[in-house]
């Protein structure tokens, strides 16, 4: 996926584009296209007459829920250890 690939780069060849792209993609992807796919999904599937929470709505939304929670989890793990002071992470290493 292009996330992935910009990260891989991003360490590769140490350009800071790469390093944006790959926060620009975590942001677009993870945070707002995965949610919406789950939303999207669970509408079309109960415009299919799937049953809610049945195998198939299971598989495919619950899926993309946890997708998205992942991604939300990771997020915020990122996000707090950003913002720790300096002086705590010279501490923890």
């Amino acid at each position: 996926e292009v996330n992935t690939l910009c990260q891989v780069l991003s360490k590769a060849f140490k350009l800071k584009i790469f390093s944006i792209g790959f926060l620009v993609t975590w942001v677009t992807l993870r945070l707002l296209w995965y949610p919406y796919l789950a939303y999207w999904t669970h509408n079309m599937l109960m415009r299919e007459g799937v049953q809610m929470f049945g195998y198939t709505h299971f598989q495919v939304v619950g899926s993309q829920i946890a997708l998205s929670a992942l991604g939300l989890f990771w997020s915020i793990e990122f996000a707090m250890i950003k913002t720790k002071p300096a002086d705590a992470k010279d501490k923890a290493a």
